[in-house]
Protein backbone atom coordinates (compact mmCIF):
# COMPACT_ATOMS: atom_id res chain seq x y z
CA UNK A 1 0.00 0.00 0.00
CA UNK A 2 1.42 3.38 -0.97
CA UNK A 3 2.34 5.66 1.89
CA UNK A 4 0.15 8.42 0.45
CA UNK A 5 -2.89 6.15 0.10
CA UNK A 6 -4.84 8.24 2.58
CA UNK A 7 -3.76 10.71 5.22
CA UNK A 8 -6.84 9.80 7.13
CA UNK A 9 -7.50 8.07 10.41
CA UNK A 10 -10.17 6.16 8.47
CA UNK A 11 -7.59 4.51 6.23
CA UNK A 12 -7.91 1.12 7.95
CA UNK A 13 -11.71 1.24 7.62
CA UNK A 14 -11.49 1.68 3.84
CA UNK A 15 -9.03 -1.20 3.67
CA UNK A 16 -11.24 -3.44 5.81
CA UNK A 17 -14.37 -2.67 3.76
CA UNK A 18 -12.40 -3.25 0.55
CA UNK A 19 -11.32 -6.70 1.77
CA UNK A 20 -14.87 -7.58 2.83
CA UNK A 21 -16.18 -6.58 -0.60
CA UNK A 22 -13.32 -7.99 -2.71
CA UNK A 23 -12.42 -4.60 -4.10
CA UNK A 24 -9.70 -1.98 -3.64
CA UNK A 25 -9.47 0.59 -0.83
CA UNK A 26 -9.18 3.25 -3.54
CA UNK A 27 -12.59 2.32 -4.92
CA UNK A 28 -14.17 2.32 -1.45
CA UNK A 29 -12.63 5.74 -0.77
CA UNK A 30 -13.80 7.15 -4.09
CA UNK A 31 -17.32 5.78 -3.60
CA UNK A 32 -17.43 7.33 -0.13
CA UNK A 33 -16.53 10.71 -1.60
CA UNK A 34 -18.84 10.50 -4.59
CA UNK A 35 -15.94 10.37 -7.04
CA UNK A 36 -16.82 6.92 -8.38
CA UNK A 37 -19.84 5.82 -10.40
CA UNK A 38 -22.28 3.99 -8.16
CA UNK A 39 -23.59 0.56 -9.19
CA UNK A 40 -25.98 -1.98 -7.71
CA UNK A 41 -23.10 -4.15 -6.55
CA UNK A 42 -21.78 -1.23 -4.52
CA UNK A 43 -24.85 -1.31 -2.27
CA UNK A 44 -22.97 -3.41 0.30
CA UNK A 45 -19.98 -1.06 0.24
CA UNK A 46 -22.23 1.93 0.84
CA UNK A 47 -23.95 0.05 3.66
CA UNK A 48 -20.59 -0.78 5.25
CA UNK A 49 -19.51 2.86 4.93
CA UNK A 50 -22.68 3.99 6.68
CA UNK A 51 -22.19 1.37 9.40
CA UNK A 52 -18.65 2.64 9.91
CA UNK A 53 -20.01 6.21 10.11
CA UNK A 54 -17.90 7.26 7.13
CA UNK A 55 -20.91 8.53 5.24
CA UNK A 56 -24.09 9.70 6.90
CA UNK A 57 -26.41 10.71 4.10
CA UNK A 58 -28.98 8.36 2.61
CA UNK A 59 -30.03 10.53 -0.33
CA UNK A 60 -26.69 10.26 -2.13
CA UNK A 61 -27.91 8.31 -5.15
CA UNK A 62 -31.66 8.45 -4.82
CA UNK A 63 -33.85 10.77 -6.86
CA UNK A 64 -37.38 11.54 -5.78
CA UNK A 65 -38.85 11.43 -9.28
CA UNK A 66 -40.70 14.71 -8.66
CA UNK A 67 -38.73 16.67 -11.21
CA UNK A 68 -41.60 17.81 -13.39
CA UNK A 69 -41.39 21.40 -14.60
Amino acid sequence: MARNFLDSSNRWIYIKIAILNSTTPWRVYRLAHGAEEFHEKDQKIMHDLKEAKIIHHHHHHHHSGHDEK
